[in-house]
């Protein structure tokens, strides 16, 4: 009786080694938003355990984002407490504000001007109405 063959991958054309295609597939997981596989090793017998999940990651919670913004925030720039400050005290309560109204208070560029009101509305300290163009803002 004849012993089995088995085919060789270079006799097929292939030239991968074992393994390297798990890369691909936790691209292909984080690309469809779905959980990371985990790879679980087990001694006697050796082996290597890949779980696939096939269901979405729960999104984070809005009060869950902003606790791991808070637990990881940066320190801010004496410069940027500065702006802060001068945006705010420009500010009337109850008076609507476009973008534009600080480019004389604050020497900077309207968009830098975009991204401190944007900060000043993550800090509860102002709010906004409208969108894009037509965006306002209010002291609270």
């Amino acid at each position: 009786m004849e012993a089995p063959k088995y085919a060789d991958t270079d006799d097929m054309g292939g030239e991968e080694r074992a393994g390297s295609g798990v890369p691909n597939i936790f691209n292909v997981w984080e690309d469809e938003g779905w959980v990371e596989p985990t790879i679980e090793e087990q001694f006697d017998p050796d082996r290597t355990i890949l779980i696939l999940e096939f269901h979405k990651k729960q999104p984070l919670k809005s009060s869950e984002k902003k606790v791991a913004k808070k637990s990881g925030e940066k320190k801010v720039a004496k410069k940027t407490e500065e702006h802060y400050e001068a945006i705010l005290n420009a500010m009337e309560v109850d008076a609507w504000y476009k973008a534009n109204d600080f480019l004389e208070i604050v020497p900077v560029k309207a968009s830098r001007i975009k991204a401190l009101l944007a900060d000043l509305i993550e800090q509860g300290k102002i709010e906004t109405k409208g969108s894009t163009k037509g965006k306002k803002y209010k002291k609270i």
